[in-house]
């Protein structure tokens, strides 16, 4: 048995991550699972409950430049827009 609920929801929940990848990549969209965010300001934005866990977050577009090795983190007005591109996200 494992360990907890949540911990069972989270593995399973990366297995459907993996497979959105996969099925992203074969409509030549690129991907990227996201960590080190705070699940306390994603709920805040997009009006998640408490109860609900978020466990990953995942990134879905077209790469402009080839791959990095690493390339840092941006600026939030450079990666995050509100409803149309370019539109600033407010947080």
């Amino acid at each position: 048995m494992h360990e907890s609920v949540e911990a069972w929801t989270n593995r399973h929940t990366m297995l459907a991550v993996a497979h959105m990848m996969i099925v992203a990549k074969s409509f030549g969209v690129d991907s990227c699972p996201m960590e080190g965010f705070a699940s306390d300001r994603v709920k805040e934005a997009f009006n998640i409950p408490e109860e609900v866990d978020v466990c990953c977050l995942l990134a879905l577009g077209f790469a402009t430049e080839p791959y990095k090795q690493y390339g840092g983190r941006f600026d939030i007005d450079r990666v995050c827009y509100s409803e149309s591109f370019g539109e600033p996200f407010v947080l």
